[in-house]
């Protein structure tokens, strides 16, 4: 069996090494390389080129931005790139959106979260045998919009309504592929307004009537999820579906 090779950039010294322990533990992957800061991991990258990079978004010295422009730049080189954020603010959001990543997941995250991600992206790319990748893509699926509809009656969102509609087709798409969070307004509410025939301004008002919907039936579940943005008068509709995809990651 192939090793997918994996470097990984954090300055969380005790994380690294719980991720290391998974990793050996796992035939699939092989960790080449550990550091502490943009810099030194694109160091590491260049010698090793591995098939998947994971990095934080903010790192001491050097950051997660400054090592995914710097892959960018590299020729005939184009690994798997997964990026964690311990946040997701607005700000963060639209730093995401101008990254060219694969995935990303909000911290804490689990190890075997991230390498359960890392099996589909690697299925969706084709770098496994048809059959393993096709089996990994169809029970992925089939279990996710399960999850989803769940987690969406959970909020305060339920079935019937045209804004159900549009949150669970971007949560689909977005869980699916987190690089997708980057394109919700360019991409996912012109497809999503293809799909049901309405316009493009129609998705974007009927999601922000869903969340407002939501923020004022303040289940249990939504305030465990959106605990850090309680307080705050708006949350935009792309930190809902972040916040909420990333979320929906984490229930395995």
């Amino acid at each position: 069996m192939k090793k997918f090779r994996i470097v990984l950039a954090d300055d969380d010294t005790e994380w690294t090494q719980l991720f290391e322990l998974a990793v050996s533990k796992k035939d699939r992957y092989e960790l080449v390389g550990i550091a502490e800061d943009g810099d030194s991991a694109f160091q590491i990258i260049k010698k090793e080129r591995p098939d998947i990079v994971i990095s934080d978004i903010l790192m001491p010295k050097t950051d997660g931005c400054y090592l995914v422009n710097s892959i960018r730049q590299m020729q005939n080189y184009r690994p798997i790139i997964y990026i964690l954020s311990g946040i997701a603010t607005d700000p963060i959001v639209r730093i995401l959106q101008n990254l060219e990543i694969d995935y990303y997941s909000l911290k804490p995250v689990g190890v075997n979260t991230i390498l359960s991600n890392l099996d589909l992206l690697i299925a969706m790319r084709g770098l496994m045998p048809d059959q393993s990748s096709q089996k990994i893509t169809i029970q992925y699926t089939n279990k996710l919009e399960q999850r989803v509809e769940d987690v969406l009656m959970d909020i305060g969102m339920a079935p019937g309504s045209k804004f159900h509609s549009y949150m669970r087709d971007a949560l689909i798409a977005c869980t699916i592929d987190g690089s997708n969070v980057n394109l919700v307004t360019k991409v996912l509410y012109p497809d999503i307004a293809k799909k049901y025939g309405v316009s493009t301004p129609s998705v974007e008002r009927g999601l922000r009537y869903g969340i407002q919907t939501v923020r004022k039936t303040n289940t249990p579940l939504y305030q465990e999820i959106f605990s850090a943005m309680l307080s705050k008068r708006n949350i935009s509709n792309t930190v809902f579906i972040a916040t909420l995809a990333n979320y929906i990651r984490k229930l395995d």
